[in-house]
């Protein structure tokens, strides 16, 4: 179960990446979204469920505001990181 959600995260991470650079896919975008949010509300007692929530809603703003490159890529760099620590764990 932890490598799912660590690919889920990884795809979440790219999904960053690739807005930042301008490629805006809706679907991924949205599915991400919905991903980080249903994850952080089940696991809210977790610190890092905060961060998950967080960039969930910085994912749903996209579609109506360029979010600054900054956001998007340290976003991307943590999700990142969740990603790596549960597929060596």
């Amino acid at each position: 179960m932890l490598v799912v959600l660590a690919a889920l995260d990884l795809i979440a991470a790219l999904t960053l990446i690739l807005l930042s650079f301008g490629f805006f896919v809706k679907f991924l975008i949205t599915a991400s979204a919905i991903y980080l949010l249903v994850k952080g509300l089940i696991f809210i007692k977790d610190f890092a469920s905060a961060f998950d929530i967080g960039i969930a809603l910085f994912l749903f703003l996209s579609f109506a505001f360029s979010l600054p490159k900054v956001i998007l890529l340290v976003s991307a760099l943590f999700l990142l990181q969740k990603a790596a620590f549960s597929f060596l764990s």
